[in-house]
């Protein structure tokens, strides 16, 4: 009687899943299950393979802890009474690797999928499907070549075996495009979707529902080489299908929208994405209800499209709406749901509403330490957001004060990405309100660990070493900035190249050092070396050029090269002079010409550049004391020519403009007094 009670609840099993109803089919099985167990034994191989089915209907019904514990039991039961190497062992494991993988235990997943595939025999054709099972495990480790390798050499079994336009090789074909975007072959992806898409049509028509999918992952494809348009027009031609086949309230019609609307974004052209990303809401409200998984998604959408559309209020109340939902669906502890808490409160915190959004952001905080542990990689991200908030509001010591509290219960954890970003941030804050000791201190502190962690090409470190360089030069420690500037300006060459933005900056930071510890004949060759990477890099903005030979021309000076002083005051008047032959620029860039020709014993000629940058200073200074400087310049240049009297009225006139612009005591005017007495 038990026997056919058993047999009567397996086939009840099978006839509801026929009927599209899995969850009852589980219950069916459940209780097939209990009755083998208590009639036949829990080791039975009836009872076993019961066990190994059930795994296979609740992995289909997402309840993949219990799918692994069922399938390891088949496995150990069969093992035990077949061996390692039984089919029917194989097959066990086989669910168990699927049910790792399926929670992220990946590596695990790895373990077994390579286990089953070295024991099916080569002509057997569940070797196949353990060779496809393998390539996604590796995918979900992260060992991207294995997973591509695995899934080609696969694919080409499968069309050996049973031709490229059966159903399961497209399924393959679909697996490995998927794969090739993930790693980054974006062409490898875009030609395999080509085909796909080709046999799809052929064998199922256009408005198949492979077909449309087939579209859907070519204009993934596209998107992932930045070719939005093209797939804009694949997937108004996916959406036009499922209108006709589906009729236009489909689920699957919203996806096809959702994804249009993710293009429109990336195009920039945000109105159409607000309203998709509306309709896939409203139409997501419309077949589920509002506390389901769907319109959950749909609420995240459309409150990010509002975000980038400066839509703030209506952002808040979608987050607002998003939060309770996620609470009602996963509780008020869950990971998903302190997502939305954090988004929420940084939104609170755009619209002004700080106290709101100070508020959350305590309350994610405490959740993450709650869920991760204080000092985890998640609770120094939370603990950064809060900061942030605390930034936003100029609130620096608070956010300090946040961080610093972050790091400390990381202390006894082993130091990662996570802690060299805390602390980046920490240094970054104190060197923000000038405490450059306790910058300087985090600095190097974060730089030891970045380069150990992250490595020397990583962008973190590149940044890292940036604030121990400035912190270095606050505190005036020249020799530890040096080393730190000529470091950094190998690590940025290596990983960025010779003429990136950040290389060239570096270059400058390292010339300033050298002149600062009296080095400028080095500082000169530096920012020599600088202009030549900028006309190499093909540099247009010449303000940056400016600025470049203004430097050189003060590091020539202290050098006392002054022919190179003299080259760059007229590289600088020639920028100038295309904007207006009469502005303060130009005046400056005469000013610098007259400095190198005293410099060279140009006496004559110093003194008619000299005056030519006075008489246009004077209409284009923004105060006296910015006109003082001039009068030194020709003083200088009338006492070589043996002109004293004109050498000390001009520098006369330089006192009397630093004392009306600066006061009697300011040390500009005390600079001038001394000055003025060479010529007495």
């Amino acid at each position: 009687m038990s026997e056919n009670t058993i047999t009567a609840l397996t086939e009840q099993a099978a006839a509801l899943i026929s009927e599209g109803k899995p969850a009852e089919a589980r219950e069916a099985l459940r209780a097939a299950l209990a009755l083998s167990e208590q009639e036949c034994g829990a080791d039975h191989p009836d009872t076993l393979t019961l066990a190994s089915d059930l795994s296979v209907y609740c992995g289909a019904l997402g309840d993949y802890e219990e799918a692994l514990a069922l399938a390891q039991r088949a496995a150990d039961g069969r093992a035990a009474a077949l061996g390692d190497t039984h089919p029917d062992t194989l097959s066990a494991r086989h669910n168990a690797a699927h049910a790792l993988f399926c929670l992220g235990r990946a590596d695990e997943a790895v373990v077994l999928a390579e286990q089953v595939l070295a024991h099916r025999p080569a002509g057997d054709p569940l070797a196949l499907q353990a060779m496809m099972n393998l390539a996604a495990c590796y995918g979900s480790a992260g060992r991207v070549d294995e997973a591509l390798a695995t899934y080609e050499k696969a694919l080409a079994l499968q069309i050996k075996l049973q031709g490229e336009r059966h159903p399961e090789t497209l399924t393959s074909m679909r697996s490995l495009v998927n794969m090739y975007r993930s790693a980054g072959r974006t062409d490898d992806s875009v030609r395999m979707a080509k085909r796909l898409l080709v046999l799809c049509d052929e064998q199922f028509g256009n408005t198949a529902a492979v077909t449309v999918e087939a579209m859907q992952n070519l204009a993934a494809c596209y998107a992932a080489q930045s070719k939005h348009e093209k797939a804009v027009k694949l997937l108004d031609q996916a959406l036009e299908c499922q209108h006709q086949t589906l009729g236009e309230g489909h689920p699957e019609t919203a996806v096809t929208k959702n994804s249009l609307a993710v293009n429109y974004v990336a195009m920039g052209q945000p109105q159409k994405a607000y309203a998709l990303f509306s309709e896939v809401l409203e139409q997501q409200t419309k077949l589920f209800g509002e506390e389901h998984p769907a319109v959950a998604d749909a609420l995240q959408n459309l409150a990010f499209c509002c975000v980038e559309n400066s839509r703030g209020d209506e952002a808040l109340r979608l987050y607002r709406r998003l939060l309770d939902v996620k609470t009602k669906l996963f509780g008020n502890e869950s990971e998903t749901t302190l997502h939305t808490m954090q988004d929420l409160a940084m939104q609170h915190l755009m619209c002004g509403q700080t106290e709101k959004g100070f508020a959350l952001a305590k309350e994610a905080l405490t959740l993450t330490e709650k869920l991760h542990g204080g000092g985890s990689a998640e609770a120094l991200a939370a603990a950064e957001m809060l900061a942030d908030c605390y930034r936003s509001e100029r609130k620096d010591e608070e956010a300090a004060a946040v961080l610093k509290a972050a790091l400390s219960a990381a202390e006894d954890k082993a130091e990662g990405p996570e802690t060299v970003h805390t602390v980046l941030k920490l240094a970054a804050i104190y060197y923000d309100i000038q405490k450059f000791d306790e910058a300087w201190r985090l600095s190097e502190q974060a730089a030891e660990v970045a380069l150990a962690v992250l490595g020397e090409d990583h962008p973190g470190t590149l940044n890292t070493m940036n604030i121990l360089y400035s912190s270095c030069v606050q505190l005036e420690k020249y020799d530890r900035a040096r080393e730190v500037a000529a470091r950094c300006l190998v690590l940025r060459e290596n990983a960025l190249g010779e003429t990136h933005p950040d290389t060239i900056a570096t270059m400058q930071h390292l010339a300033d050092i050298e002149n600062e510890l009296d080095n400028p004949a080095r500082a000169v060759e530096l920012v020599q070396a600088v202009l030549t990477r900028m006309r190499k890099a093909g540099e247009k903005k010449e303000e940056e050029f400016e600025r470049v030979w203004h430097n050189l021309a003060y590091y020539a000076f202290c050098a006392e090269r002054y022919d190179a002083v003299i080259e760059a005051g007229r590289a600088m008047y020639t920028i100038a002079t295309k904007r207006s032959e009469r502005t303060f620029p130009a005046a400056i860039a005469l000013q610098i010409i007259a400095d190198g020709q005293n410099g060279c014993g140009q006496y004559a000629d110093a003194r008619r550049t000299a005056e030519k940058a006075l008489a246009v200073a004077r209409d284009t200074a923004p105060n006296d004391g910015a006109i003082s400087r001039f009068y030194c310049t020709l003083a200088d240049a009338c006492f070589g020519e043996g002109d004293t009297a004109a050498a000390r009225a001009a520098a006369d006139e330089c006192v009397r403009l630093c004392e009306a612009a600066f006061g009697a005591e300011d040390d500009a005017t005390k600079d001038a007094r001394r000055f003025a007495e060479k010529f007495r």
